[in-house]
């Protein structure tokens, strides 16, 4: 795992989130749309490992069974697949992992390159992206 990946992948989610919400409000984004992009970018976070990060992960009940803890507290850790399908998070990664691959390609500024190295980072911490075997982490340790 990427020590850093749930902090960048919570950090990423909530600049996306806003992203969503301004597009939404300028009538950019229908409301559909926009509430499947906020599924996915929950579900990648999730898949991060974001849960201490991001609130909106994370559910506070209370336990039903078995009957003699029945009442007690619980925080239960949303899994990416109880936001949207696998196919539609891991795929709104891969688009926005080639849009700033692109942009990083026409215009290699620091923000672009940052946008695709955060991306990059998040792709692989959510098992989209597999780790490139010269960064491997075993092979760095040797």
């Amino acid at each position: 795992m990427i020590p850093h990946a749930p902090a960048i992948a919570a950090q990423e989610c909530t600049r996306r989130l806003a992203l969503v919400e301004e597009a939404q409000q300028s009538a950019r984004l229908e409301p559909a749309q926009a509430h499947t992009l906020r599924r996915c970018w929950l579900a990648i976070a999730a898949a991060c490992g974001a849960h201490r990060e991001l609130p909106q992960l994370v559910c506070h009940t209370k336990l039903a069974f078995p009957p003699e803890r029945a009442g007690e507290p619980a925080v239960l850790h949303y899994a990416p697949e109880d936001f949207i399908h696998r196919s539609a998070w891991q795929g709104e990664l891969r688009r926005a992992l080639a849009t700033a691959r692109g942009k990083a390609r026409d215009d290699a500024s620091a923000a672009n390159c940052r946008r695709v190295a955060v991306l990059l980072i998040i792709a692989i911490a959510a098992g989209v992206v597999p780790m490139p075997t010269s960064a491997a982490p075993e092979r760095i340790a040797a």
